[in-house]
């Protein structure tokens, strides 16, 4: 009968689930702002038109612009993301970050011109970010990684999955020792 989330105004909200990413950028935003609520919404806000601005851009190039605006305003207005858009949610930066490196492999695929260093390295890059925000976010290496296997492409998957996964790794273990767990 208790509520899955404790209210944090009546005590300590004390365990703290996802990597740090989210915490550090608010950490860092919180030296310009006032309040402790701003630095996070700020944050999930940006990635949150972020997200609608990556939506738009893609489909202007697949689609033309009439369409791409239309998709982008739906995802603006849609009523998921006008309620949880903008509060602090480090799903919206997660979301921000996995959907460009999604489109980063994306355009490679598209152009059947196979997928270019710059292009793995920059979606591995932002791939990391997004785990680095939650867990979950990881779920885009197995879905590149099957598709890489239905395509011929295994070796780029896996090179991919390593480019992502080797620092996540890497990053959690540092920070598991630098906190005692």
């Amino acid at each position: 009968g208790e509520p899955l989330y404790p209210d944090p105004s009546t005590g300590p909200y004390l365990f703290y689930a996802y990597p740090p990413l989210f915490s550090l950028l608010q950490s860092l935003i919180i030296r310009w702002t006032d309040g402790l609520w701003w630095p996070g919404r700020t944050l999930a806000f940006a990635s949150y038109l972020g997200c609608a601005t990556l939506l738009a851009a893609w489909g202007a190039r697949r689609w033309g612009q009439v369409p791409a605006f239309q998709v982008a305003g739906l995802f603006l207005f849609s009523p998921v993301w006008m309620t949880w858009g903008t509060m602090v949610r480090c799903d919206a930066l997660g979301l921000f970050l996995n959907l460009g490196a999604f489109l980063l492999l994306l355009s490679s695929e598209e152009r059947k011109e196979g997928l270019q260093s710059r292009n793995l390295a920059g979606a591995a890059i932002l791939a990391f970010a997004a785990a680095m925000t939650k867990q979950n976010h990881l779920m885009i290496v197995p879905v590149y990684l099957l598709h890489a296997l239905r395509t011929g492409r295994l070796k780029r998957g896996l090179l991919f999955a390593g480019m992502v996964l080797l620092p996540v790794f890497l990053a959690t273990t540092f920070l598991a020792l630098g906190t005692g767990g």
